[in-house]
């Protein structure tokens, strides 16, 4: 039952990589799950683990990550890597994990929030039993067509600072691209940049590829056709996949279509109210 369980903070071994592939079908080694974990904050991930009579019964893993908003450092963490050992499936171990989190995450490590990217099986654990609110994200397919800066951008709009709060995108893409050397792409025009990866699908035997933008960092408005210009060229894509919520500050540059991922956050602090923006992008995901 979740009241026998101990959860405490432990060091990722070869044994909790075993139970991540086998939860997760990755083949996943101790030192790739710790280069998807620790970022380039200069901030340690936390890893708390549930233990059943000293057995591991679960676990789950905290990615920090910096957030600045009006001068001031944001700390907040990101929920990932869950596993349950399937014997102890049922008996309430994730959500004993995530509740000890909320406690240890803000009076331990100063975190104001914890945000998430949940599947379908814990997405309805995390809103309707750990009381997560959904930002659901906006999602934009950009073809590289002739005139494509008229149908999918929005160029008359002004670069404003509404207070939002922005991820540390500079610091983000140097995590990415220590964990997929090479595979990163960037665009940088001034003090902008922007950068994604290359995804395929294949659809009736025929693989299309894509770039996904991982994030946007603008210092003026008319830098954003040039950035995703840029992105086109390094790629040699014929589409970008461009996602945010309705709030970050950028949002009112591009001609949304349809809904994409669903981000997830848990307020620890009082932080969040009406007037909050959310300045991240897809990049900021553990599976990016």
């Amino acid at each position: 039952m979740p009241g026998l369980l101990e959860i405490r903070p432990i060091v990722p071994d070869d044994a909790l990589v075993s139970l991540l592939n086998s939860v997760h079908g990755t083949s996943m080694s101790l030192s790739g799950f710790l280069g998807n974990t620790q970022t380039c904050s200069g901030l340690h991930p936390v890893y708390l683990g549930a233990f059943s009579q000293g057995e591991l019964a679960g676990f789950n893993a905290f990615i920090p990550h910096r957030f600045f908003q009006n001068g001031r450092e944001i700390i907040a963490y990101q929920s990932c890597w869950t596993a349950t050992d399937p014997a102890h499936r049922g008996k309430g171990v994730f959500s004993s994990i995530i509740e000890k989190a909320k406690v240890v995450l803000k009076e331990d490590f100063g975190a104001k929030f914890i945000l998430g990217f949940p599947n379908g099986n814990s997405h309805p654990i995390f809103v309707k039993n750990l009381r997560f609110k959904d930002y659901p994200l906006d999602k934009l397919i950009i073809g590289r067509f002739p005139f494509w800066e008229k149908y999918y951008l929005r160029s008359d709009q002004p670069l404003t600072d509404n207070g939002g709060l922005y991820a540390d995108e500079q610091e983000i893409y140097e995590w990415k691209s220590r964990e997929h050397p090479g595979q990163v792409h960037r665009a940088v025009v001034g003090d902008s940049f922007a950068w994604g990866m290359v995804r395929g699908k294949t659809i009736r035997g025929i693989r299309l590829d894509f770039l996904e933008v991982g994030g946007i960092s603008l210092a003026r408005a008319e830098d954003l056709p040039k950035l995703m210009q840029g992105l086109f060229s390094s790629s040699k894509t014929w589409f970008l996949h461009v996602q945010m919520h309705e709030t970050h500050p950028y949002h009112h540059f591009f001609k949304w279509s349809e809904k994409g991922h669903t981000l997830i956050i848990y307020d620890l602090d009082h932080f969040f109210d009406e007037k909050n923006s959310f300045g991240m992008m897809p990049g900021i995901k553990d599976t990016y």
